[in-house]
């Protein structure tokens, strides 16, 4: 028996739908890891450079970070 034009052509359009979406979801982590990497090496650089501020700014930016995440959560409510 061969298959139904119909139910090949649905699985085609979910098989594209799928490949879409993991494409967008590759895309957005690959993006994520550069920006992790350029945040990572500019943050080793000032280490480097400035250690007397840097508890004062390494606490300004656990701070920030902390606002940001509050203001996600209150977003998704």
């Amino acid at each position: 028996m061969q298959p139904q034009k119909e139910n090949v052509c649905t699985t085609i359009k979910e098989v594209r739908t799928v490949t879409k979406s993991t494409m967008k979801f590759v895309k957005g982590m690959g993006a994520g890891m550069a920006a992790g990497m350029i945040a990572g090496a500019v943050g080793s650089s000032l280490v480097r450079s400035n250690k007397k501020g840097l508890k004062k700014k390494a606490s300004k930016a656990m701070k920030a970070v902390g606002d940001v995440v509050e203001n996600v959560q209150y977003m998704m409510k």
